[in-house]
């Protein structure tokens, strides 16, 4: 690797579950090629109860954090919305496991001071700073003064800390969880923050938590930013009685690489990945990548983009009334059936969600 570059490899969504799960040797090959890996650790591992809740809670069976350092992960955030899912002494256990072998971790802690502190890496001469929130939508535990939790997508903490942290490196790196889940596009919120991001100095912004892989921008400038790159490796869960699996949409996700000099992002590459029975393998596909190619172009107008997100809520309103009006489908009402329903209507109204 050229001296003065440094080689970041990114992954969406990680949950390692307890069941078979492996990468690939190409998979692994990437990683290793790359100076440095960053993954969203979509769940605690840890063997405590989970907390009292109606919503889906993950848990990875202990050990499973070997996994992460055998693939060559260097850092995950944990500023997600199952991070918490067995509390204060799930959260604290799954930190401890990661300590021990050696993985950084930032974006949730037993504190805000602790979960919104910045990674800072040196690598190649270049001195790169990590930064990860969530949103509070996904239903994340919001970390304060005195209690546990996860940074907040707060424009203002995310702002100062970009100029705080910038005078220490040469580039800042944001990880936001946010979006809705199942979409194919970032909300107007997450690109019109994006953009505030960028002008507050940060030079790249990687998201997830959509589950699945959005599209990608890179501004005259050169800043670059992935909007979520979707689920890298989910394994089974349960969920009210039933195995859950990742198909179709889900079990496609991608590996980004960003290199970086001192100054400037020098190149970008995605690598296609496929989870299937259990295994991540790169999917070489001329079609995948031109279809990506097309689903990012409406993302290239940032001024015309709120007006597409709308139809895109309409659509996604449509669909789900299809859905509901047969009455065979009416034993999956929750209330997050409801919930969701809300949360379009207020983004076609207009609303903005904090």
């Amino acid at each position: 690797m050229n001296s003065g570059q440094a080689v970041i490899a990114f992954v969406g969504d990680i949950f390692l579950g307890s069941g078979e799960i492996e990468l690939s040797e190409e998979v692994v090959d990437v990683f290793a090629k790359a100076d440095y890996a960053v993954a969203n650790l979509e769940s605690p591992i840890t063997s405590c109860q989970p907390i009292d809740s109606p919503k889906i809670l993950l848990c990875s069976q202990c050990g499973r954090e070997e996994k992460l350092r055998q693939w060559g992960i260097n850092l995950v955030t944990l500023a997600n919305n199952h991070i918490c899912d067995h509390g204060a002494t799930g959260l604290q256990e799954t930190i401890d496991r990661l300590d021990k072998i050696g993985i950084s971790h930032i974006g949730a802690d037993y504190n805000l001071s602790k979960a919104s502190q910045a990674k800072i890496a040196e690598i190649e001469s270049v001195r790169l700073g990590f930064l990860s929130y969530t949103w509070e939508g996904t239903q994340a535990t919001y970390a304060t003064n005195n209690e546990y939790g996860c940074a907040p997508l707060d424009e203002d903490l995310i702002c100062s800390q970009i100029r705080e942290l910038k005078t220490q490196v040469d580039h800042v790196i944001v990880m936001p969880h946010w979006g809705y889940c199942d979409f194919s596009y970032p909300t107007d919120f997450d690109v019109e923050l994006g953009e505030k991001i960028f002008d507050t100095g940060a030079s790249a912004v990687v998201g997830h938590h959509s589950h699945v892989l959005h599209g990608f921008r890179q501004r005259n400038d050169g800043k670059f930013i992935a909007y979520s790159l979707g689920d890298f490796l989910f394994g089974e869960y349960e969920h009210a009685g039933h195995v859950v699996k990742s198909r179709g949409k889900y079990s496609r996700g991608a590996v980004l690489e960003i290199v970086f000099n001192k100054s400037q992002i020098v190149s970008f590459q995605w690598h296609f990945t496929h989870m299937k029975n259990c295994l991540v393998k790169l999917e070489q596909c001329r079609i995948r990548e031109q279809k990506f190619r097309e689903h990012c172009k409406p993302l290239e107008d940032i001024d015309a983009y709120q007006v597409f997100w709308k139809r895109q809520v309409k659509k996604r309103i449509f669909k789900r009334c299809l859905f509901w009006i047969n009455p065979v489908n009416w034993r999956y009402l929750r209330i997050a059936t409801f919930k969701s329903m809300r949360i379009m209507l207020t983004e076609l109204l207009g609303i903005k969600n904090s």
